[in-house]
């Protein structure tokens, strides 16, 4: 995680740890980021060769924040050490702040012309994208690897 503490609950770095965190990450050949982190989107955007936008209700969003809340142990996109996975400020941000920024996020992305971003509306498409990108690997595999 990138902009919380490892270890708290959800705790965030301060923002001059968060950037040097980031810029160091996406120096990398290959990563994969999962957040806005607006402030430090142009440096990622001009690294970046795919751009995934999940424009999905709010409500389906909410639904499936409180799931991942009731799953006990390590899963993909928790934070390391955390105890508690519940949080106010998580249902705010879902409900009401991140609808209203994704026109702001749509401008910043603009200004990429390399960028031409895959936009889902729903998790089922996820799923087909998913399942495609699956079935392409596969077919590669036997293809040129009998």
């Amino acid at each position: 995680m990138i902009a919380h503490i490892p270890g708290t609950d959800w705790v965030l770095r301060p923002r001059e740890e968060t950037r040097k965190e980031h810029d160091e990450f996406i120096l990398r050949h290959e990563w994969i980021i999962d957040g806005q982190y607006k402030r430090l989107m142009p440096q990622r955007l001009e690294r970046a060769d795919t751009l995934i936008l999940l424009k999905v209700g709010r409500f389906t969003c909410l639904i499936r924040y409180l799931r991942r809340c009731r799953i006990k142990g390590d899963r993909p996109g928790k934070l390391q050490g955390a105890k508690k996975e519940f949080n106010w400020r998580m249902v705010w941000w879902i409900l009401y702040h991140q609808p209203k920024k994704w026109k702001e996020q749509t401008q910043i992305i603009a200004r990429f012309n390399h960028l031409k971003p895959l936009v889902f509306h729903s998790f089922k498409e996820i799923d087909t994208f998913i399942n495609t990108l699956k079935e392409r690997k596969n077919s590669i595999r036997t293809e040129y690897f009998p």
